[in-house]
């Protein structure tokens, strides 16, 4: 897969947060059968719709980003993402391979198959993403807590690459 290059290691799909993503998907999509997510519909379900392209997604900020999920009894829980800007950085990454490839293969079924699924966004949508990751770069310390600076530095090259080249979809 062509994010192979990102996912799995220190630029995305590393974090608790990224495994919180992977879920909302894997809880989304059918056994074998291939879904188109929409960008927007994912931060509205990641409660990021009323602030997202408004207010920076600062750490610092207090935001609530989560995502809702059923129980085997039908009982609704959520799980957070401690630091949004993580999933602004894998879903920009999961885009691109959308973008490029057609399709994205995080986990497989129950046989070992690949489940495929895809994102779409709208330019303006791509173009919002790239502000927060060129904003993330520019200014860490307000994206990340101190402990994790040293993580975010190990980032910053894979996340300018994510950002470049979404820039050609826009």
């Amino acid at each position: 897969m062509y994010i192979d290059k990102w996912w799995g290691n220190v630029t995305c799909g590393d974090t608790e947060d990224s495994m919180t993503l992977q879920d909302y998907f894997g809880d989304k999509v059918e056994e074998k059968v291939k879904i188109e997510f929409n960008f927007s519909n994912i931060i509205k379900d990641a409660q990021l719709d009323k602030i997202w392209g408004k207010t920076p997604l600062h750490v610092e900020s207090g935001i609530e980003c989560r995502f809702y999920f059923l129980d085997e009894d039908d009982e609704q829980f959520h799980t957070d993402i401690d630091i949004p800007i993580n999933l602004i950085i894998d879903l920009g990454a999961l885009l691109l391979q959308s973008l490029v490839e057609g399709t994205i293969a995080l986990f497989e079924d129950d046989d070992g198959e690949d489940i495929e699924f895809s994102i779409s966004a709208e330019k303006k949508e791509i173009q919002m993403l790239i502000a927060e990751l060129e904003k993330a770069v520019q200014e860490p310390h307000l994206y990340y807590p101190d402990f994790l600076q040293d993580e975010f530095a190990e980032m910053k090259d894979g996340i300018i690459e994510i950002y470049t080249e979404l820039k050609s979809y826009c």
